[in-house]
């Protein structure tokens, strides 16, 4: 039953790397990129890995063979993790906004805004004036924004012109990076119900990476919401060049670019475990109920989202459908921007917002919590 011959003999042979590299990817849940950082890469690489286990368990079906029970031990080690990539929802019944407002729900936003196009790579002078009206049309009650950018100038916005626009009255704000006095990069919390105590995590780095966190103070409850973004990767113009010629077939020096991009992978994944392990002791020191949000530069097999998922729910698992693809930008085209809360803290009618008025998608959900019945 074992024996092979020929072209099945050769297809054996590869089908056993393959399955070892699928269990590679389960690993980099477990393992920090700071004690071995390969593990990371195959958690990146977990779509492929399992595709190419499905297609050899599809092989080895059709023959009737055994050998099929190799990739399929494979896949059904790791399952959970594929709910965590895509959703499917045949029966699910359609959320809309008039039954959360007559639930008295709370609307929550993040979104990676880019610096609100600052610097024109939309190519477009109406973005910034398209992200602002599509902000106003959504009304969230609370909004983390990552790659946040605001001015002392007139001819930009400031936190309290935001304020009045949105109808979000109270805000959190830390800045990463200051330049001249009145330019200013960082993370923000805007809420409609007042901050009573606020705060950040630093992550001892020169880049604008950080936390920054809110008790905001709802009807019966106080919830702390956390507005994280983690390390990225940092690929610079012509990083991009060359993922591009990929596609064009140009003639460029494949193998310095590729080790330039893992080098500098690599370093995102090591830096990001650093700061994943901040993170999780700020969590665990948490006096209130949370909401733990924002742009994680992972995806969801990994050892950042592994540890900072812990304990809590995924709103894209809760309510999500499809595949939670969050970044549209040219690499990693993955989801990476999450939003995870306690499951005191129920959540419902998650949606991502595939426009192209950012790299980042905005992503919303609905929170049902007790006592909640009225809004300032």
């Amino acid at each position: 039953m074992w024996k092979l011959r020929g072209f099945n003999r050769i297809v054996w042979w590869l089908n056993i790397p393959v399955s070892a590299l699928l269990l590679g990817a389960y690993a980099s849940l477990f393992v920090s990129p700071k004690t071995f950082y390969p593990f990371a890469f195959l958690g990146l690489a977990y779509p492929i890995c399992l595709l190419l286990n499905t297609l050899f368990l599809l092989y080895w079906l059709v023959q009737f063979r055994i050998h099929a029970m190799l990739s399929l031990i494979s896949i059904l080690g790791g399952w959970p993790m594929l709910s965590r990539v895509i959703q499917v929802r045949p029966f699910s019944t359609e959320f809309s906004e008039k039954q959360a407002k007559a639930e008295h729900q709370l609307k929550f936003m993040t979104w990676n805004v880019r610096l609100f196009d600052l610097y024109n790579w939309s190519h477009n002078k109406e973005t910034r004036k398209q992200i602002f009206d599509f902000l106003s049309k959504e009304r969230p009650d609370v909004l983390a924004f990552q790659e946040f950018y605001a001015s002392d100038d007139d001819h930009f916005v400031d936190v309290d012109s935001l304020k009045e626009l949105l109808n979000l009255p109270y805000s959190q704000v830390h800045y990463t990076i200051t330049l001249r006095k009145k330019n200013h990069w960082g993370l923000a919390i805007f809420s409609r119900y007042p901050i009573r105590n606020g705060g950040h995590v630093a992550f001892e780095t020169r880049s604008n990476n950080a936390c920054v966190y809110a008790d905001v103070e709802l009807p019966n409850r106080t919830v702390r919401v956390y507005n994280l973004h983690l390390q990225s990767i940092h690929f610079k113009k012509e990083d991009y060049d060359f993922i591009d010629s990929l596609k064009a077939e140009a003639n460029v020096d494949r193998v310095a670019s590729s080790r330039r991009i893992l080098g500098r992978m690599k370093r995102g994944f090591q830096k990001r475990a650093q700061q994943v392990d901040l993170m999780s002791m700020h969590l665990a020191s948490c006096p209130h109920p949370k909401i733990l949000a924002g742009d994680f530069n992972d995806s969801p097999v990994s050892y950042t989202y592994e540890r900072l998922s812990t304990g809590l729910k995924d709103a894209f698992l809760q309510s999500g459908t499809g595949l939670g693809q969050s970044y549209g930008g040219k690499f990693p085209s993955f989801r990476i921007d999450y939003i995870l809360h306690d499951e005191s803290l129920p959540s419902s009618g998650f949606t991502i917002y595939r426009n192209d008025l950012s790299d980042h998608y905005a992503q919303s959900c609905y929170f049902k919590v007790p006592g909640m019945s009225t809004k300032p």
